[in-house]
């Protein structure tokens, strides 16, 4: 199992990456909150230590249409638990072809 810290980096790094030119790592907005949450020392619902944002462009629906990804890693035994939520920016992606369900 991979430590909060190392599920961190390695998603940041693949979201920086691009992977495909599709997807991209987002930072907060004004103020920016930042990443790393354990200052705050959450414990419930689950001692989270990172949230994580980026971005996933289509075809037609990029940049500010783009679908954004929300990711949150916590602490879990030795390792780690990765939740992730995919919100689709237009109202109209009903006939994304499930590109939210994959």
């Amino acid at each position: 199992p991979a430590a909060p810290t190392e599920v961190y980096a390695r998603l940041k790094e693949v979201l920086s990456s691009g992977i495909d030119g599709t997807f991209e790592y987002v930072t907060g907005g004004d103020p920016n909150p930042g990443d790393d949450l354990r200052p705050y020392k959450i414990s419930q619902p689950k001692p989270f230590q990172f949230i994580v944002q980026g971005r996933h462009n289509a075809p037609q629906y990029k940049g500010e249409d783009g679908d954004i990804l929300d990711f949150n890693i916590a602490a879990r035994g030795s390792g780690s638990s990765l939740r992730m939520f995919s919100l689709s920016r237009v109202h109209g992606a009903l006939g994304d072809a499930g590109q939210n369900f994959k």
